[in-house]
């Protein structure tokens, strides 16, 4: 019974934080300017969830531990109920989407390559060419990614585009980019989803710049993309995908522009990052130092949501 209340108190301040996380991160985004950094897009996607998850593993749980009584046994109030259900239930609901995903794109996979022909590339992953008739360059899948080329795609563009597109898939691979989609599942809120379409833009414009090297794999790049574009329909790739042109979510004329007047990439660290993680050394230092009365001020905090 003891550790039961632990789990419901656990499961209470989880949701609590998780909704106030992701209302205010909803909020702020409409006023904030927006970051183009993939890296910094997917840290703010995902901070709600993992923070609140946080704070319950770190303070929540360890104050129920150490300061209250075994021996007391309380009623929870309705409202500490209800929100130990939604906790719970966010976290099911998250699992069951991700795993949805992974199973679908499992299936993709396994009927794209039953019908398809190995490619002898040297890219580090298994690649085949599907027979599918719409032009399609994917990479799919999770833990053992797979790249997927259909015939049509392999007739529109010549060795230069294929290559760079290749490339440009092969930048989706080493970023982890399906696997940030799949954390993207478990964490769904229901005002976010602009600030999901945003780190997708900003992965597919990552990719670009790591698979262009020159002026002329920029416009390579252009004319894959557009040949792509302007030839496709017809395959509906799953969600743990990522294509060369994704069919929503990431604006495909904005990437066109900046490859038509490529720039070589000045190496520079964001600087959203660098605030992000002196804000997060500032509070890790507060919070050792009063480590013992946080703990205190969240038990009383846990009382009072359990009432």
């Amino acid at each position: 019974m003891y550790l039961l209340r632990c789990l419901v108190v656990s499961l209470g301040v989880f949701f609590l934080l998780y909704a106030a996380f992701s209302g205010l991160l909803a909020v702020c985004w409409r006023f904030i300017k927006k970051p183009a950094n993939a890296t910094v897009l997917f840290a703010l996607r995902v901070l709600p969830m993992f923070a609140a998850g946080a704070v319950v593993l770190l303070f929540t749980m360890p104050s129920f531990l150490y300061l209250e009584p075994h021996a007391v046994e309380e009623e929870f109030g309705v409202s500490g109920l209800a929100m130990a259900l939604c906790g719970a239930g966010i976290i099911v609901v998250g699992v069951v989407s991700m795993l949805v995903a992974w199973l679908r794109a499992s299936r993709f996979v396994a009927a794209c390559t039953a019908n398809s022909r190995p490619l002898n590339t040297d890219v580090g992953v298994p690649a085949f060419e599907m027979s599918c008739a719409a032009p399609a360059l994917l990479v799919s899948g999770v833990c053992r990614p797979r790249l997927l080329v259909s015939g049509q795609a392999a007739e529109l563009l010549n060795s230069s585009e294929m290559e760079v597109a290749i490339q440009h898939e092969m930048a989706h691979v080493r970023r982890r980019d399906n696997l940030k989609k799949m954390v993207l599942r478990f964490c769904r809120f229901p005002f976010l989803s602009g600030l999901e379409r945003e780190w997708l833009t900003a992965a597919e414009m990552a990719a670009d710049d790591a698979a262009v090297t020159d002026e002329r794999t920029a416009l390579d790049l252009a004319s894959a993309l557009i040949k792509i574009a302007r030839a496709s329909g017809g395959m509906v790739a799953p969600e743990l995908a990522m294509s060369l042109v994704p069919e929503k979510g990431a604006c495909l004329s904005a990437r066109i522009q900046r490859l038509l007047a490529w720039q070589r990439p000045v190496s520079a660290r964001s600087p959203y990052l660098r605030k992000m993680a002196a804000l997060a050394g500032l509070v890790a230092v507060a919070v050792v130092v009063n480590y013992s009365w946080v703990l205190g001020q969240m038990h009383e905090f846990t009382e009072l949501l359990v009432r």
